[in-house]
């Protein structure tokens, strides 16, 4: 039993000097990956705490300051242009970390998430650190593949699923109108209404249904412009106007709702346009494929947004 103590206090003497002597007192961890997303938008889901609710490896309360992950708390605590900054707090210390997003192509972008560790002097505590922090580094490799699991779908970025398609409607007439205030769909439709009997005195006929863009220039000052896709080109007269769109390419997506899920998904298709650096020969518009004045249920309402690109 002596030789078997003596070994184990020999063996506890060589690795606390080790430890005193090889160990550093404090040590950077560091872990990183690449994911397939647009850099702005990866930085929008770490910059803001709300946002780690949508991608964090396990359920969390919503209400929660902190986000939870194997005992350790963790908070953003500021951002700046590509960098968000955040403390992990274990159980005897608070750990300041930073989470670097480098653009590496236009829609991918480099993560390196680092965090200085102090493991002070005492020989017990550097090998107490020298075991977690390699858990540590685990914890947050599995925190950032959760990001990365996340981002690379679309829907979860922009919200609505985004295809791109070829112009083909060509020719149009539209109509325009200003108001003080959001127009209501009765005013909308009555200009609609407006290009429908144009149409028909001109034994035309419509291809797709009616196309919306409503554009706020102050806040109380309110530009709508309407058109209807036709089979062939038409000379307008008075206040109806021809509209031809340019050939080439479009983004759009279906979405259900009201005039504010329309708009939201527009903005949406903005943020993919600026993400991917594209740019636009024409403005955004919505094509109304539910007709609002025979359905009033706002949440049945079908919607397809469209956003020309180069």
């Amino acid at each position: 039993m002596k030789k078997i103590f003596s070994l184990l206090v020999l063996l506890l003497a060589v690795l606390l000097g080790w430890s005193y002597f090889f160990l550093p007192s404090s040590e950077t961890i560091v872990t990183s990956l690449t994911m397939h997303a647009p850099a702005a938008r990866t930085i929008s889901f770490l910059a803001n705490q709300n946002e780690w609710n949508k991608w964090w490896p396990v359920k969390i309360n919503s209400q929660a300051s902190s986000l939870v992950y194997n005992g350790n708390n963790y908070s953003v605590v500021g951002s700046a242009v590509n960098t968000v900054e955040t403390t992990i707090q274990e159980k005897d210390s608070l750990l300041t970390s930073r989470i670097l997003v480098v653009p590496q192509t236009i829609d991918s972008s480099a993560l390196e998430w680092s965090v200085q560790v102090n493991n002070g002097t005492n020989p017990f505590k550097k090998i107490q650190h020298y075991f977690t922090a390699g858990n540590l580094k685990a914890d947050m490799t599995s925190i950032l593949n959760s990001l990365k699991n996340f981002v690379e779908k679309q829907d979860n970025i922009y919200g609505i699923k985004i295809e791109k398609a070829k112009v083909t409607d060509t020719v149009l007439v539209a109509t325009r109108g200003h108001f003080t205030h959001y127009p209501s769909t009765p005013e909308i439709y009555g200009m609609i209404e407006k290009l429908k009997e144009y149409i028909k005195s001109e034994n035309a006929s419509e291809t797709n249904p009616p196309m919306l863009n409503v554009l706020q220039t102050d806040s109380s000052v309110y530009n709508v412009m309407v058109a209807i896709p036709t089979n062939r080109l038409l000379k307008g007269k008075r206040d109806i106007e021809l509209k031809r769109m340019v050939l080439g390419n479009i983004i759009w997506a279906e979405v259900k709702g009201g005039s504010y899920a329309a708009e939201a998904a527009i903005k949406q298709l903005e943020n993919y346009k600026i993400d991917y650096r594209l740019t636009s020969p024409a403005i955004p518009f919505a094509s109304l494929v539910t007709d609002r004045m025979k359905e009033p249920d706002t949440t049945k309402w079908i919607t397809r947004v469209y956003y020309p690109i180069f």
